[in-house]
């Protein structure tokens, strides 16, 4: 019968196959099998996924059933789901591991997704899979040395770990106390690794230079009481692991605040679940395992008398331990409670086991009596077979494990074993999503991509180190642009890396390539520029270019530098970024001849340095200028009086993310849950974004005066603290939030009903269809108009936009006070709001002339005269 239902399906007659199919009986998981792939052909997810669940209750670990759920909840986009399932399957060929590695590469773990890959490679030698291997690898391989240090004996935990991120660093594990080959080793290394906050961690703080270095330690629990902590120089430390919460309330409890609270992290022990493979039972059988070393930690005394009462009511359980007794004493007193209890033929003391996945699928319930831990391994790892946990109450372990497997008596622990259902299921599933392997690698990856920021790798060097030189093009070009731009340490993810980053990839199309040069950089900005795909050259050079060049032997230096750059990249062409950069390279520009332009974007340009002298040099250097940005064009306009400014034909807005715009298309409001409005600032919380407090003050006045809305200011910054007393002063702490977040999501963006933003953030809500009041914070406006120690809002709802909107104008009020007032005054503020934003969402797309940087530069070599033709 199923063979010819297969063939029906191979020929596509789906209907003749579900009916031939409901002719098997119910019981058998084939039917469900085959209903379930045949709704996945006819693209019927849902109904598929529910026929492939039917069977797994059936069979818990065939391997077809899994295999095809699991691409069903692929094509459900629930890729993590389906990689639970694809690894309860036992005998894995080199396909269900080729799959592993995709889904941990896009979602999760990259370093766990090579080792996948790898595993594939191994049962699968072809070229193909080889290829994939080593261009997978190659994507996240870095030239970043890290090294494990633990002491001998005390290498359990760390060694998987170890081999795991050897897939992505250069990665050396020293089991060793000898202080020699402990500094030796460090000497080599960019990150260190302190296994044990014990004696290691005490010397090597004490007693190695750790300068450029990045130094994590992890804690997992007997250290904290010992004395040896206050030993350690925790400011040499950047990352803690704990591996439990109460070790680390135990530790601050003992030793005080010896570390910053921000280094801290918690991190669990992770589950191998291909080491642990799955093993269901519908019925359990009378068989017990305690595993682990035998100490007064492991509570046997309780261990021992539940046990006897256990045995009271069924003699058929049976106790099996798999642990060596680490204390002599403890040991007789042991072995006398057992002969004294007459349980000797009850349990059995196994010995060492290789396979400790394999014998487990014979037990039936995993033990936990003891009286501290710290997270207990192999808890976990019996939970992950299928065998159901029975944990006596020690600290945490109701927050570490399921608060139903938790006893704290002898009935308890009786009614665990001998009442309570047994789910399977259930236990699998808890350790597949808190604590497998792969999670942990994941938080560890986190972890060493924050260190490794600052690491400090020269690739290059010439000219008796003196100038720096990076690599991130193999192009052969021989014709060369530079950028010259000053504080290449300060970039950010934004415009600007995004715009010399197109620059470069564009200068390639017509046979050049940029070299940027600039005065600074760090280890973020670098890995900034590969992020987004830089073709080109860095050269990192010594002059301080945020200076201006009033001093001459500055000067002449700088014209050292870059006479020794123009002998191996001489270029036909170099751009200037930003003012003070521009007005170093008009100093050098006859002695050199170079063919000099200047980029100039932004209006803070005008407020770096001396204001005058850039307001003089922008005058003086109006045909020379390459682009400026819509606000620049304004401000030429209204404070120097400079008309029909024309260095380009587009005036665009300049800054906006290079990812924004693309994540924003796809999002859409969802903010009509309910009639609150809300509000949202989600600005850099630094002193130039100080109009914030402006608008904080006048919220928290609004509010204080009978108005009912909630504001969420996202960010970080040292002006948060004044907020925070802004905030706490006017007694408005239900209403007004400072949320910490490193990079904004927009989806919680788009729960909210207006917006105070500036800059970008203003384009980005806008975007969204937020109204949105614009801050001016370049002071530029209010300096036009006259200074009155207020930062006046700017609205682009309104004239900015083009908005035909005959109930309310921006322009009109002159506080955020005023403006939020009379928005709240309309009868209905949030079905007004809602109805502008059809228009703002509209019209910022329409009118926005968004920065085109294929358009730019191809204009830029047309200005230049390196490109015929007609400026666009």
């Amino acid at each position: 019968m199923f063979y010819d239902i297969i063939k029906l399906i191979e020929n596509k007659k789906y209907n003749n196959a579900l009916l031939e199919i409901e002719k098997i009986n119910n019981n058998k998981w084939e039917k469900y099998n085959l209903k379930g792939l045949i709704y996945f052909y006819l693209n019927e997810f849902e109904k598929s996924k529910e026929e492939f669940e039917k069977g797994l209750k059936i069979d818990p670990i065939n391997p077809d059933l899994l295999y095809n759920y699991s691409h069903v909840l692929i094509s459900l986009e629930k890729e993590l789901e389906a990689w639970k399932y694809l690894m309860r399957i036992k005998e894995k060929d080199w396909s269900i591991y080729d799959i592993l590695g995709d889904i941990e590469f896009k979602n999760r773990s990259k370093t766990s997704a090579i080792k996948f890959y790898n595993k594939a490679y191994e049962l699968n030698k072809k070229n193909e899979m080889a290829k994939k291997l080593l261009e997978q690898r190659k994507k996240i391989k870095k030239n970043i040395k890290v090294s494990f240090f633990c002491s001998p004996g005390l290498e359990t935990f760390v060694k998987p770990i170890a081999r795991e991120m050897a897939y992505e660093y250069n990665v050396n594990l020293i089991i060793s106390n000898n202080p020699e080959e402990i500094k030796k080793e460090i000497k080599r290394s960019d990150i260190i690794w302190l296994e044990w906050g014990n004696e290691v961690a005490n010397f090597v703080t004490n007693n190695v230079d750790l300068k450029d270095k990045k130094v994590i330690c992890r804690i997992h629990g007997y250290e904290v009481f010992t004395d040896i902590p206050k030993q350690i120089k925790w400011d040499v430390i950047d990352h803690v692991f704990f591996v439990a919460e109460h070790k680390k309330d135990l530790f601050f409890k003992r030793f005080g605040n010896i570390i910053n609270p921000k280094k801290i992290s918690i991190l669990r022990n992770g589950i191998d679940l291909n080491k642990f493979p799955y093993f269901p039972k519908k019925t359990p059988g009378k068989n017990l395992v305690i595993i682990g070393n035998i100490n007064y930690r492991k509570g046997f005394e309780i261990l021992l008398m539940a046990f006897k009462e256990l045995i009271k009511k069924d003699d058929s359980y049976k106790l099996y331990v798999r642990g060596n007794f680490q204390d002599l004493r403890y040991k007789m007193a042991i072995e006398t409670m057992i002969k004294e209890m007459s349980l000797e033929k009850h349990i059995t003391f196994v010995p060492r086991i290789e396979d400790l996945g394999e014998w487990l699928k014979n037990m039936d319930f995993i033990l936990s009596t003891s009286i501290e831990e710290s997270f207990h391994s192999t808890v976990g790892e019996a939970m992950a077979i299928g065998l159901k946990p029975i944990i006596h109450a020690w600290k945490e372990s109701r927050k570490i494990w399921p608060e139903e497997n938790i006893f704290n008596d002898i009935d308890g622990f009786l009614n665990l074993i001998l009442n309570a259902d047994y789910n399977s299921e259930q236990y699998r599933k808890f350790i597949e999503d808190n604590y497998t392997f792969e999670k942990q690698i994941s938080q560890i990856e986190k972890t060493f991509e924050k260190l490794e920021k600052d690491i400090k790798k020269d690739t290059y060097t010439f000219e008796e180190k003196k100038i720096l030189r990076f690599t991130f093009s193999n192009s052969s070009e021989k014709k060369y642009i530079w950028y010259v731009m000053n504080e290449f340490e300060k970039f950010q993810y934004g415009g600007g890396e995004r715009v010399i980053a197109s620059f470069s990839r564009e200068a390639k199309k017509y046979g050049y390539k940029i070299i940027l040069i600039s005065n600074n950089y760090s280890k973020k900005s670098l890995d900034i520029m590969k992020d987004i795909n830089f073709k080109g050259e860095i050269l990192i050079i010594n002059t301080p270019l945020s200076e201006y060049p009033e001093d001459i032997e500055k000067i002449m230096d700088f014209e050292k530098e870059l006479k020794n750059i123009k002998n191996i990249f001489p270029p036909e062409l170099v751009i200037g970024h930003p003012v003070t950069t521009s007005l170093w390279l008009e100093k050098t520009k006859n002695k050199l001849n170079l063919n000099i332009k200047h980029y100039l974007t932004t209006i803070v340009n005008f407020f770096i340095g001396n204001p005058n002298k850039n307001i003089k040099f922008y005058k003086e250097n109006t045909n020379n200028i390459l682009f400026i940005d819509a606000l620049t064009k304004e401000y030429l306009e209204l404070k120097l009086g400079i008309k029909n400014y024309k260095p380009d034909s587009h005036y665009h807005y300049v800054g906006v993310p290079y990812f924004s715009i693309n994540k924003l298309k796809n999002i859409s409001l969802n903010n009509n849950f309910d009639d609150k409005i809300r509000i949202i600032t989600y600005p850099r919380l630094v002193y130039t974004k100080s109009f914030l407090l402006n608008a904080v003050e006048d919220m928290a006045k609004l509010i204080n005066n009978g108005y009912e809305f909630y504001v969420n200011i996202v960010g970080k910054g040292g002006f948060s603290n004044i907020m925070r007393e802004i905030i706490k002063f006017h007694r408005v702490e239900k209403f007004i939030k400072i949320i910490p977040m490193e990079k904004i999501d927009f989806r919680f963006v788009s729960i909210h009903d207006l917006a105070i933003n500036t800059g970008v953030s203003a384009i980005e809500t806008s975007y969204l269809g937020i109204p949105t009041i614009h801050a001016d914070t370049t002071l530029w406006f209010n300096f036009i108009n006259g200074y009155t120690g207020y930062v006046n809002p700017r609205g682009i709802l309104g004239k900015d936009f083009k908005l035909k909107d005959p109930t309310f104008d921006f322009y009109k009020y002159n506080t955020y006070f005023d403006i939020i007032k009379n928005i709240l005054d309309k009868e209905n503020p949030k079905r007004y709001l809602r109805n502008v934003s059809k228009d703002v969402r509209k019209n910022t797309i329409k009118d926005l002339d968004f920065y085109d940087e294929k358009q730019v530069f191809k204009n830029i070599l047309k200005k230049s005269n390196l490109l015929k033709g007609e400026l666009l």
